[in-house]
């Protein structure tokens, strides 16, 4: 695998969400090379901090094969950086990321944490209404990462990738479980047994002492 490029966000902007004004740094410009630390890429501007960035959401991962098959949904060119990633890998390698899985660029490894879910912003910034659904079905979350060892990235590193146990669940198994209301006790305590972000972590131990209650 290899790293293509590098986004970064220098500030934010305002947006209209049917009439309500929010800020968003969803827009990251390419830029030539980023020191990575564990809040994720240095400089990175993130407005909204209760759903975004932290230590185990710290850097967004898309691949370029994944953007690649938007582009064929869509029929018009998705840069990079097109759906407000920080790094642009040309592939997760052919086989579902797992939670746990790490992926070394020189001295900064990743660990993958979580998928993306897509929200409101996303959908403005995409420019396509029904974005959210289309996404759900795509199920090419990408990978949100906490950062393990710290360094200088840039376009053109290679990407070396480690496998978690096989245990642990893929992304796709914890964005399905996001939606489905129904998912088993089996399912969550796998999520639960993983390194999972915190914020998917909140949400399914509820939904686990749901059932058990």
């Amino acid at each position: 695998m290899k790293l293509l490029s590098i986004h970064r966000a220098s500030r934010t902007r305002t947006i209209d969400l049917g009439g309500r004004l929010v800020e968003t740094g969803i827009d990251k410009p390419e830029v030539p090379e980023s020191r990575v630390d564990a809040l994720g890429l240095v400089g990175d501007v993130i407005a909204d901090r209760k759903h975004h960035g932290g230590l185990d959401q710290a850097v967004y991962v898309y691949s370029r094969a994944d953007a690649d098959w938007w582009q064929n949904e869509f029929g018009y060119r998705v840069p990079n950086g097109g759906f407000g990633e920080n790094l642009v890998f040309d592939s997760f390698g052919g086989g579902p990321v797992r939670v746990g899985d790490r992926f070394v660029i020189g001295d900064v490894t990743l660990a993958a944490t979580a998928p993306r879910v897509p929200c409101a912003i996303a959908v403005h910034h995409v420019g396509d209404g029904d974005f959210m659904r289309r996404f759900r079905n795509a199920r090419r979350t990408g990978m949100y990462a906490r950062v393990l060892s710290y360094g200088i990235v840039s376009p053109g590193m290679e990407v070396a990738y480690e496998p978690a146990p096989p245990t642990s669940p893929t992304l796709q198994d914890v964005f399905e479980a996001h939606y489905d209301t129904n998912t088993d006790r089996e399912t969550l305590l796998r999520i639960l047994a993983s390194p999972v972000a915190e914020r998917a972590r909140i949400e399914y131990q509820r939904r686990l002492d749901r059932i058990v209650s």
